[in-house]
């Protein structure tokens, strides 16, 4: 019975072997289609004793099917003519002979029984899947065209991973892929539009080093890690993009309002600092240096910070608005110290702080000035402000614009 299982055994993967050899023949004499079938089986069969054979005859068989098509679109080209060929064959040919002579690589440089390595298709696979290589570039912006953003993905991401593969060791080249970081920030798009984030996270360093690429590869980063809720990363990608795209402006204020959705005042107040720093008429350091500060109830410190911002951009409403908010917050406590118990104040109190309240007014009235729909922001301000002023006309407005919000 063993010798029998035995013989069965071997029978089998006699059956196999043979079948890489029937489909070696088939590919010879260009039956191509029949050829990917027979030696399918071989290629996962634990019976396949020489699977670098089978993975080898793999490829030769997607070789020929990429010479088979490609001569139809040279011969196109050459002629002027517009006979059809196979694109999606076209293309899965150029991705599965480069596959299929990493699996063969993989295979053929193992050791064998004996401990042995003995490489024998290295060269000639590494030669002539190098040069077409650079077509599963193309294979996978067709697929991108075509919005199949996981295939486009797999090419992209064959792409890159290949350069890796012993198989290319015995090429001779300048060390150099000018391709890489393009088809890197490619991967990386398409795994974003498919929410493949690790994927995105996999390749969008490489991007980075592409200059005409690096500022959308930047708002990937950014991005991916914002959606997968990642905040250790994605403070430190925003600070990446603030330092790499200083002019987007969008960064500023992505980590202002981080630091501020966290509650860190320092941080924020650090930050403004830091870019105040750098360009002491940087508006809005100015303007995030004026909030911090007025959150702190430092309303001297913030209306200078404001009024500054305002020198700069005169037009700058909301900086207009908060230096009007600051002066007439710290004329209110004013008047809260200097009023007797019944919240009455001498002539001479009042007068103190009334040219507070009158800058104040301007400020508030610029705000409004700048942006009259936003009534929802300045009248009541303003309501307040006319009314410490005695101006009854401009209070009645006030009121009436409030009754109406």
């Amino acid at each position: 019975m063993m010798m029998a299982l035995l013989v069965a055994a071997a029978s089998s993967a006699d059956a196999q072997d043979n079948l890489w050899r029937k489909a070696q023949s088939l590919c010879d004499a260009n039956k191509l289609d029949e050829a990917i079938t027979t030696i399918t089986p071989c290629l996962t069969s634990d019976q396949t004793l020489k699977k670098a054979d089978a993975w080898n005859t793999m490829c030769n068989i997607n070789y020929a099917i990429f010479l088979r098509e490609n001569t139809i679109e040279v011969n196109n080209k050459k002629n002027n003519t517009q006979l059809p060929y196979d694109t999606v064959a076209y293309f899965n040919s150029v991705t599965g002979a480069l596959k299929a002579a990493i699996e063969c690589d993989k295979y053929d440089a193992a050791p064998n029984e004996k401990g042995k390595v003995k490489i024998k298709f290295r060269e000639i696979n590494s030669n002539k899947i190098y040069l077409i290589r650079p077509l599963v570039i193309n294979a996978g912006l067709a697929e991108y065209n075509k919005k199949d953003f996981a295939k486009a993905y797999d090419n992209f991401s064959l792409y890159i991973e290949s350069a890796k593969s012993p198989l290319f060791s015995v090429i001779k080249s300048s060390g150099t892929d000018n391709y890489l970081s393009t088809v890197a920030y490619y991967a990386s798009l398409v795994a974003y539009s498919n929410k493949n984030y690790d994927g995105v996270k996999k390749y969008i360093d490489i991007a980075l080093a592409d200059t005409s690429v690096k500022k959308d590869a930047m708002e990937l980063k950014v991005y991916t890690y914002k959606d997968t809720n990642d905040s250790v990363n994605y403070l430190n990608a925003l600070k990446e993009a603030h330092a790499s795209c200083p002019t987007e402006t969008k960064y500023f204020d992505f980590l202002v309002n981080y630091y501020l959705s966290k509650g860190d005042q320092e941080a924020t107040k650090r930050f403004a600092s830091e870019e105040m720093a750098k360009d002491p008429n940087n508006k809005s350091a100015l303007y995030v240096n004026g909030v911090v500060l007025m959150n702190q109830k430092k309303w001297d410190e913030a209306v200078a910070s404001f009024k500054k911002a305002v020198e700069i951009d005169p037009e700058y409403m909301e900086a207009n608005f908060n230096a009007g908010v600051c002066l007439n917050s710290k004329a209110s406590e004013m008047r809260d110290k200097l009023a007797d118990k019944r919240g009455n104040l001498t002539m001479a109190q009042y007068n103190s702080i009334i040219p507070m309240i009158k800058e104040s007014c301007t400020f508030l009235e610029k705000a409004r000035q700048i942006a009259p729909d936003r009534k929802d922001l300045w009248a009541y301000p303003l309501y307040t402000v006319y009314y410490a002023l005695k101006n009854t006309a401009k209070t009645a407005e006030m009121e009436k614009l409030l009754k109406t919000k």
